[in-house]
């Protein structure tokens, strides 16, 4: 399961990059980059079964709540 996962991330980098590079939209690929980490990252905590906390506690208790 895991390497699907993988799997899937990279394929979405392959089909999605290369057309907003070729087009010079750095700024949606930036968001792009910075979105798949974050996702990868909270799925490969997930997997290994890493303690997680709600991904908006931090912007609650910035912002209050």
């Amino acid at each position: 399961m895991f390497l699907i996962f993988v799997g899937l991330c990279i394929l979405i980098l392959i089909i999605e990059a290369p057309g907003l590079i070729r087009q010079k939209h750095y700024k949606e690929f930036y968001a792009l980059a910075i979105l798949l980490l974050i996702g990868f990252s909270m799925g490969l905590a997930f997997f290994l079964k890493w303690p997680l906390t709600a991904p908006f506690d931090a912007v609650i208790a910035y912002f209050g709540g």
